[in-house]
């Protein structure tokens, strides 16, 4: 379930919803959030594949990552 103070941060005065609202840094939270509107009566979940951090030069993906375990526990 997406918290209120979310879903208040996408309203818009001229649209149903904003495409973007650049006063939020939590970009993989409001991905989610923005995709709840156009999602009904379906479970769903948003996972964040994108590259998040650097070892030694090397990219890691905690999406990945995360998205591999809970393929293996089903």
């Amino acid at each position: 379930k997406i918290r209120k103070e979310y879903l208040e941060l996408w309203k818009s005065q001229v649209a149903d919803i904003q495409s973007i609202n650049t006063k939020v840094k939590s970009d993989c939270i409001m991905a989610g959030t923005f995709l709840n509107y156009f999602i009904d009566n379906i479970p769903w979940i948003h996972i964040d594949l994108g590259v998040s951090t650097f070892v030694k030069s090397v990219a890691l993906s905690y999406g990945v990552n995360l998205l591999y375990l809970f393929i293996q526990s089903v």
